[in-house]
């Protein structure tokens, strides 16, 4: 039994590394859901940045310095605002740290990877964005 644990536990690990190719930030939702306030949306946009564009190498720190409670209060953090500004490949890979963090399992340098990669695009992509002059 217990090696059955091992080996779902493995593949699911490995199923969180495969990313599904989804819209970086969904700016569309964003924008319906403020009533088309562009600039609501740019504010938006400029504090997820501000906010958050270091937070992969913060947690990487964090998981270094075995500060497991502080790297997982970042990783919800980072999760509540992917979802918020629909980032669903950050989300999900957030949400996957976060399930692994809870459950006391190691969380794979790959996947801690795999998110400093996906806030790096997320933030580069927003920055494109706020460069526009229109979003629509």
């Amino acid at each position: 039994m217990k090696a059955n644990l091992v080996t779902d536990k493995k593949e699911h690990l490995e199923d969180m590394l495969l990313a599904v190719e989804e819209p970086i930030l969904d700016i569309d939702n964003i924008l319906d859901s403020l009533s088309g306030d562009e600039a609501a949306v740019r504010f938006l946009l400029e504090l997820f940045i501000h906010d958050h564009s270091g937070d992969g190498e913060k947690f990487r720190q964090l998981m270094n310095n075995d500060d497991r409670e502080r790297a997982q209060r970042l990783v919800h953090s980072l999760r509540g605002v992917s979802g918020n500004l629909g980032a669903m490949v950050l989300y999900s890979v957030s949400s996957d740290i976060e399930h692994l963090m809870k459950q006391d399992i190691e969380v794979p340098k790959a996947l801690i990877a795999k998110l400093s990669n996906e806030l790096k695009r997320t933030v580069d992509f927003a920055q494109q964005v706020l460069n526009l002059e229109k979003m629509r």
